[in-house]
């Protein structure tokens, strides 16, 4: 899996990533304008996406957090092993975010499957606290692959100024896949020797 995404081509990517839910998103608006908004049928049609959502968000997640683990992951074998970041870390990190999103989305979405009207309550200060974890989780991430991107490509100990660029490009990842993810397909054409062969 890890190599497929490192030689998948920027629009391979942002296909899986962006145009396949916007296409469902589309998809329920027109459904939701011709059937009536404020209707029966467009209660019917709203439910009808509240019990797709979960798995619609289950196929995001697992594309975005799939490119992230397989940069992360391997963009390893092309750094010396001296400079190697630590993925341990990186793997606590990742999963914490995985997990949250997952069992947040089906929960929020059981909840207003179950009892609509409750579904503003939920458990706003529990959830907080593990939503903030989250995101700092996420920024992580962002920063372990952007510094893996860079210490790869100039192969040396780099400094925050070296991958800042990266970084803002992985956090608005709809554009900074046009140039992140060719710069990664340079990296693992078949000239390029892996460093550290798995």
């Amino acid at each position: 899996m890890i190599d497929r995404f490192l030689k998948a081509k920027h629009w391979q990517i942002f296909l899986l990533l962006f145009a396949v839910p916007f296409i469902f998103q589309l998809i329920l608006l027109f459904k939701l304008f011709f059937s009536g908004f404020g209707g029966s049928g467009s209660d019917s049609e709203i439910f009808d996406f509240i019990k797709v959502f979960p798995w619609l968000m289950g196929y995001f997640v697992i594309v975005f957090f799939g490119w992230f683990w397989s940069l992360a992951m391997g963009l390893q074998r092309f750094i010396p092993r001296e400079l190697q970041l630590n993925t341990s870390r990186f793997k606590i990190f990742f999963f914490f975010p995985l997990i949250y999103i997952v069992l947040f989305v089906f929960f929020f979405t059981g909840t207003i499957l179950v009892e609509p009207s409750g579904a503003p309550a939920l458990s706003f200060l529990f959830v907080f606290p593990f939503h903030l974890f989250a995101m700092f989780c996420m920024f992580y991430m962002i920063y372990f692959i952007a510094k893996s991107l860079r210490t790869a490509e100039l192969q040396r100990k780099v400094t925050t100024g070296d991958y800042i660029g990266e970084f803002f490009l992985l956090w608005i990842y709809i554009a900074g896949i046009w140039v992140i993810q060719p710069r990664v397909n340079k990296l693992v054409e078949p000239e390029s020797k892996p460093l550290n062969p798995l």
